[in-house]
This record gives C-alpha cells, structure tokens and sequence, in this order.
C-alpha cells in the first residue's frame, strides 16, 4: 500500500510539473493542472484494470 502511495505522489508531482510546461508552451488553461494531475494520480493508485499492481491472492 506504500508504495501505491508514493507513486500516486510521484505520478501527481509528475504529471503536474508536465501540465504547468504544456499550459505554458501550447497555452492550455492553467487551471486544469491540478485536476488533471490527481486524476492521473488516482488511476496509477486504484489501477482499475489491475496492469500495475498485482492483485494480493488470499491464502485459503
């Protein structure tokens, strides 16, 4: 779960930085940064489809 933990983090810190250079170099609107930066982060943390973490098998 750490380590779920600190890639969303990461990915959020990531994917932020990115946005803030995009918004500045293409002119897309600031303020969707941080929006589109926790959504990514979510997706990497709750990993739908389960291609990131493995699913935790239950002994029995």
């Amino acid at each position: 779960m750490v380590r779920r933990v600190l890639a969303a983090i990461f990915w959020f810190v990531a994917v932020g930085a990115w946005y803030g250079f995009a918004s500045f170099a293409f002119g897309l609107p600031q303020a969707l940064g941080p929006f589109v930066a926790v959504a990514i982060a979510a997706l990497v943390a709750i990993d739908p489809a389960h291609v990131i973490w493995e699913r935790r098998r239950v002994n029995g």
